[in-house]
């Protein structure tokens, strides 16, 4: 056998190998996906599951008050079964960012505690659906969705709160904001989960 002939084994041995290893890192972030729950794990649970974030920020911080229960609930976004306040407890909303799995993660502290997951890549299903996937199938899976959108999204999210779930959509930038208009093919871009009874099932 010719060194070169050897070369062009080893490479395609490497190549295979690479794929392999790729294939495998796809599903276990599934599977390590499958071992949080939003609204009960916390952050020692993402640090074991994902490592330290790329990015962390913090995007807001307030303080919890009894009688501003729901308004707070509704003003954050924070599913109100989940966060239960005592008087005068502060808290504050982190982003912990993972570009490299493209997933983000939304955690409370005070106790720390997750308060939601994006999903940015096709690689992870949820509920049989994955970004990418079209409104169409959404629609078959779930039926009609709550739209809305905010001033500073160039996109439409489509809410399904008894599920626990948002999957956002691009806008047309050719037409005005409002009436909503999206562009097309209207794909799923990201899949926000917020809720305990989102599941993570494979197709």
């Amino acid at each position: 056998m010719t060194g070169k002939v050897k070369s062009v084994i080893t490479l395609a041995i490497i190549i295979t190998i690479s794929a392999i290893s790729v294939r495998a890192q796809r599903g276990s972030i599934q599977a390590l996906l499958e071992g949080l729950t939003v609204g009960n794990s916390g952050r020692e649970d993402l640090i074991k599951y994902f490592g330290m974030p790329i990015e962390a920020r913090k995007v807001s911080e307030w303080i919890e008050e009894k009688e501003r229960e729901r308004n707070q609930v509704a003003l954050y976004g924070f599913p109100d079964r989940f966060n239960r306040p005592s008087a005068g407890r502060r808290r504050t909303l982190y982003e912990w960012k993972y570009p490299q799995l493209k997933i983000n993660f939304w955690l409370l502290d005070n106790p720390w505690q997750l308060n939601s997951i994006e999903i940015n890549t096709d690689e992870i299903v949820i509920n049989g659906l994955r970004v990418g996937d079209k409104l169409e199938r959404l629609q078959e899976i779930f039926g009609e969705a709550d739209w809305f959108t905010t001033e500073k999204n160039d996109f439409w999210v489509a809410e399904y709160e008894s599920k626990g779930l948002q999957f956002s959509f691009a806008r047309d930038m050719n037409e005005p904001k409002y009436p909503m208009k999206l562009a097309q093919p209207t794909l799923i871009r990201t899949i926000e989960i917020y809720d305990n009874q989102a599941s993570f099932l494979s197709r």
